[in-house]
């Protein structure tokens, strides 16, 4: 099989293609340029953008075992709500900075924008969990506090 795609002045086969199917769908990405680019990213650079995707994993899923507990009682009980709205105001402000800053547009937006991937992933993923632990919050505080009194009697 000898076929191939022409792509921004470069040539992929289509064997490449089958091995990295990704490929099919960035018409516009120069491979060359991008291996020579790839090349030269030093080690701080790749060791801190490593060390930033493995904190958006963790700060991805920390909401987790809330939601779950929180699911699994039916109740909020001992959950600080004030702690959740401002996380959810925060990572909601910090989203914004990155997404209003002037790298954000123009010629630098896609490189800017890669770089700060992983923060606008964390920061604003975490704003659905968030949202969520106060829609529980919402559903099931009236539940905790009526326990609590009957309870205590």
């Amino acid at each position: 099989m000898n076929a191939s795609l022409a792509v921004s002045d470069q040539t992929i086969s289509l064997q490449d293609s089958l091995r990295h199917p990704i490929l099919l769908f960035m018409p516009t990405v120069e491979l060359t340029k991008y291996r020579q680019e790839r090349k030269k990213v030093p080690l701080s650079i790749l060791v801190g953008r490593i060390l930033a995707w493995f904190c958006t994993v963790l700060y991805m899923t920390s909401r987790l075992p809330q939601i779950w507990a929180n699911y699994k009682r039916k109740s909020v009980h001992g959950l600080s709500w004030l702690l959740f709205l401002l996380a959810f105001l925060a990572n909601l402000l910090y989203s914004i900075s990155i997404l209003s800053n002037p790298k954000a547009v123009g010629p630098t937006s896609r490189k800017f924008l890669s770089e700060s991937l992983p923060f606008l992933i964390g920061s604003g993923g975490t704003l659905v969990f968030d949202l969520v632990i106060l829609v529980q919050y919402w559903m099931w505080h009236d539940r905790s506090t009526r326990n609590d009194s009957h309870g205590s009697a």
